[in-house]
């Protein structure tokens, strides 16, 4: 899975800033590895919007998500 300096990278591409806490947020809520172990879901989204009401936590962390799907494919 990609880092998660490469999480930053593609905040401060698509965004202008990063977002190093919705990247945190993952670890803190679903425990360290748990890219390896069950991925990332949709409704971690949304329960990310809804503790912080931030969009552009939402849609960083949609991106990361993407970003895990893309490079799972290309592993393929």
């Amino acid at each position: 899975m990609p880092s998660h300096r490469i999480h930053r990278l593609v905040d401060r591409l698509l965004f202008g800033k990063e977002f190093p806490q919705v990247h945190d947020y993952a670890d803190a809520v679903l425990g360290k590895g748990h890219r390896k172990k069950w991925g990332h879901s949709i409704f971690h989204t949304a329960l990310l919007y809804l503790l912080t009401r931030k969009k552009e936590y939402a849609y960083s962390h949609f991106a990361h998500i993407m970003l895990d799907e893309l490079e799972s494919k290309a592993r393929r």
